[in-house]
Parts: structure tokens; C-alpha cells; sequence
């Protein structure tokens, strides 16, 4: 990705599967990525806060504040509206793919998580910002 290739971004992985987040990690970590991680969406909110991350990848179903509240949250705060949240979710519902984009979404995954797919949809929003 050229010379300020993706060691620029920051990820945050938003998951309340340990496995999962160390597999996200590893996949984002190997192409360059700076990666934060998030077991709730609450602390995905305060975290986001904090670091303002070029994108998050965020489970739909988590204790507490679930992923898509979670997303409608970020998209109500000015200052975090403008970064992109991909859903990575086992869920492959319509009913549960319109529900993330009314949240305010900008892209789907659906688990098991495919390793290229994941780094070109966080290629394409994090290029997209660049």
C-alpha cells in the first residue's frame, strides 16, 4: 500500500470472543494494521473516544450494549460519525444485515471470518479516507 500503507490505521476490533479477537488481530497485524481492541460496545464507545480509529470492525451480539446499538451511538457523536464500522457477525440474516446499515453500518462480514475478505473491505474504506 504504498509508503504510509495501512502502519497508519487503526482498527478497532470489537468482539467479546477472546478467539476471535486474537484471530483479527493476527489477520490485521500481519497486513500492516495497528489493531485496538474492545470486548462491548460501551467500551468500544469509550475507546473509540479516545483513539479514533480509522475503522471498526464490530460484532452485532455482545453482553450489555450490543453492536448495533453501539454503531447508532458512534453515528450520533459528531466527533465519530465520519469513521466506517464493518459488522463482523455469524448472523446472515437480512432482517439482521438491514438492521446494521440502519444503524448506520457501512459494510457487512459474516463469521467464519475469511481472511481476504476482511482486509479488502478494511482496505477499501480505510483508501477511501486516505
Amino acid at each position: 500500500m504504498g509508503l504510509f500503507g495501512p502502519s497508519k490505521s487503526n482498527v478497532l476490533c470489537v468482539d467479546d470472543s477472546e478467539e476471535i479477537q486474537s484471530l483479527i488481530k493476527l489477520f490485521l497485524s500481519e497486513a500492516g494494521y495497528r489493531v485496538t481492541q474492545a470486548m462491548s460496545g460501551r467500551e468500544a464507545l469509550e475507546l473509540a473516544e479516545k483513539s479514533k480509529p480509522d475503522l471498526i470492525l464490530m460484532d452485532i451480539y455482545m453482553k450489555g450494549m450490543d453492536g448495533i446499538a453501539a454503531c447508532a451511538e458512534l453515528k450520533k457523536n459528531p466527533k465519530l460519525a465520519s469513521i466506517p464500522v464493518v459488522m463482523c457477525t455469524a448472523l446472515s440474516l437480512l432482517k439482521d444485515i438491514n438492521r446494521a446499515f440502519a444503524a448506520g453500518a457501512s459494510d457487512y462480514i459474516t463469521k467464519p471470518i475469511d481472511k481476504k475478505v476482511l482486509l479488502e473491505k478494511i482496505e477499501k474504506y480505510i483508501l477511501k479516507k486516505g
